[in-house]
């Protein structure tokens, strides 16, 4: 509103008549944003916000550009601005995501676009680019996400690859690696004190215990009662924390290949009911069964009218400017 007040030249009937057209603007410009899905109020309320901005601003601005095209910086501005809260709203109300996973050299589709996984290859300063194609009609892309190890952090680091659209940007995020193994991994939860059937076996879970140790860090040790072929053996998985590292220590049935591995546990504590665990049963493939090549999994998502913002930072920067050389100039003129 600030901006349609002129200094010492407004009155209360020339402002009304000037709020009458942007008023009018935003308030079908809302209208149209509810009908098209944006329902919550608060959103509604900052549509309204910005798009009165918008076509306020709009409206100033081309009347200082018409008679002095140095004063309009501070409306192009306010209009970058604008244009930016409407991408937030937009891009934050239709963005849609979808975890995806990428068996190397086959072609998986998810949200309307065609990926497959090629392979990865090292680059600068001990990073990993995995090179992703993306299909989507007659457009064809390669994108390359990163990861890499932290050492400050101590942590695996993630950095997304994008496809920018004239609508929309297509993001594909990377989230980890599974590489080929020898054996066949399942997974099946057991509730204390129940006992499960898994292949020609039966799993009998009866809880878990926690100790400290100097040199292990927390240990959460979980007791398995495993029946095979008559015999009865007492397995002990662990999960231990030292320091922040998580690591998964595996428990073996006795002259066999096949290993437990705790996946999650669930402590049943409280009104939570009866504690269970999530295990990793592993066992050499059988015979005829084809090993899994490398599986990139990844998050897919796509975030429409995003341009709008990357158009309204451009605008708001475009209006600084020429504020900036402005009062550059008059700066030097007083000096004179």
């Amino acid at each position: 509103v600030g901006q349609l007040l002129w200094w010492k030249n407004s009155d209360s009937d020339t402002l009304l008549k000037s709020l009458r057209v942007p008023l009018l603007l935003a308030l079908f410009f809302t209208v149209a944003s509810y009908l098209i899905g944006a329902h919550h109020a608060t959103m509604l309320a900052f549509i309204f916000a910005s798009s009165f901005a918008l076509f306020t601003n709009s409206m100033v601005g081309y009347r200082i550009f018409k008679g002095n095209q140095k004063m309009a910086g501070g409306a192009i501005a306010h209009i970058g601005l604008s244009l930016m809260f409407l991408g937030f709203v937009a891009s934050a109300k239709y963005d849609d995501k979808e975890t995806v996973s990428l068996e190397q050299g086959k072609q998986v589709e998810a949200m309307g676009y065609k990926m497959r996984y090629v392979g990865y290859h090292p680059i600068e300063r001990g990073r990993f680019a995995f090179d992703v194609e993306v299909e989507r009609g007659d457009q064809r892309f390669v994108v390359a996400p990163v990861m890499f190890y932290n050492k400050d952090n101590e942590g695996l680091m993630r950095n997304p690859d994008i496809i920018n659209l004239m609508t929309k940007d297509f993001y594909v995020s990377p989230l980890s690696l599974e590489t080929p193994d020898a054996k066949n991994e399942q997974e099946l939860t057991v509730e204390k004190d129940e006992v499960q059937k898994f292949q020609d076996m039966t799993i009998k879970y009866l809880g878990y215990s926690f100790s400290t140790s100097p040199e292990k860090g927390n240990i959460v040790t979980a007791t398995l009662e495993v029946t095979r072929g008559g015999k009865t053996v007492s397995l002990a998985p662990e999960m231990r924390n030292e320091k922040g590292k998580v690591s998964y220590i595996p428990a073996s049935l006795p002259n066999t290949q096949i290993a437990f591995t705790i996946k999650g546990m669930n402590m049943g504590r409280g009104d939570r009911g009866k504690s269970s665990i999530t295990l990793g049963v592993s066992a050499p493939l059988a015979e005829g069964q084809l090993k899994k090549n490398e599986t990139l999994i990844v998050e897919a998502s796509v975030k429409p009218f995003i341009n709008l913002v990357w158009m309204g930072t451009m605008i708001l920067v475009g209006g600084f400017l020429i504020t900036i050389v402005r009062r550059g100039v008059e700066a030097r003129t007083k000096e004179a």
